[in-house]
């Protein structure tokens, strides 16, 4: 039971590191974007048309890291959701294996 429960243990830290990543990827996103968001709104001589298409220009290019950052949260966060779905599995053939290994020895 003790082996059963180390190797069932082992990957857990692990995990804990794809879950920070999971977690701040996209609010690391979120603070990129705000940023590029206000560095959009430097003052910009020039006629209105001019500002209006400078403007939209950093405000579009302030959206990509809020893009990024949200994707790598949420590919991290299913593949943290698949290798618990995986480790828990093990567990269970393992406690299987070796319930069908006692009944075995039992019977010897």
């Amino acid at each position: 039971m003790r082996a059963v429960r180390r190797v069932w243990l082992e990957p857990r830290p692990g995990l804990y590191g794809l879950a920070a990543v999971a977690v701040t990827g996209p609010m690391f996103g979120v603070f990129e974007g705000v940023i590029g968001i206000i560095n959009s709104f430097r003052g910009v001589a020039g006629e209105k048309s001019a500002i209006l298409a400078a403007t939209m220009r950093s405000l579009s290019e302030a959206v990509v890291p809020v893009a990024f950052g949200i994707g790598i949260g949420v590919m991290a966060w299913l593949f943290w959701r698949w290798t618990l779905q995986m480790n828990e599995q093990l567990r269970n053939e393992m406690e299987c294996a070796r319930q069908d290994l006692l009944n075995a020895l039992q019977r010897l």
